[in-house]
């Protein structure tokens, strides 16, 4: 008898093999490589969000009366742990400080970062646009090189219906 080659196998027999073998791997993956306290089973997506009442204190005293002190909660896909009282929290901040020292970026952060950073993106085109005025005001015949010229003689036009301000020629170089 001929050894068994893979394409002569029908095709389910193939699919099947590779779904248990994916089934099986993923698995692998699943599992959890840290000793993590416990807590409440999460749903997908929302995490452990749905057990959050309007009052946030008095759901987390709940959850700390069903599984301790220090617990393991999921607030939307972002892991969390708990530790609800003086003692525990202590212990995180002393003994444990350089362990738990990276913790997550969450959003309110980026508000206040994506403001200063356009603050400073606002004094960039500021100082290219001042640099284009310069380069026209010093040349007899200038020609527009570049779309930042094109869109400063736009706004100086007295005759467009529209007008093109500022704001607009730092919005449209951003843009393209």
């Amino acid at each position: 008898m001929a050894p068994v080659q893979l394409l002569e196998l029908p095709s389910w027999v193939t699919l099947l093999t590779t779904f248990v073998i994916l089934l099986l791997f993923s698995r692998r993956l699943r599992r959890r490589k840290y000793n993590l306290p416990p807590g409440p089973k999460p749903w997908p997506i929302i995490g452990n969000l749905n057990l959050m009442g309007s009052l946030p204190h008095q759901s987390f005293h709940g959850l700390t009366q069903k599984y301790g002190p220090i617990m393991h909660i999921w607030l939307g896909s972002k892991p969390v742990i708990v530790g609800s009282s003086a003692k525990i929290a202590k212990e995180f901040l002393k003994t444990h400080d350089a362990t738990l020292a990276g913790r997550p970026k969450f959003s309110a952060g980026y508000v206040k970062r994506m403001k200063a950073l356009g603050k400073k993106f606002d004094w960039f085109m500021e100082h290219v646009l001042e640099e284009h005025i310069e380069k026209r005001k010093n040349a007899k015949d200038y020609v527009a090189k570049d779309m930042v010229d094109v869109l400063l003689q736009l706004a100086e036009d007295p005759n467009l219906e529209v007008k093109l301000e500022r704001p607009g020629v730092k919005g449209f170089t951003q843009v393209n």
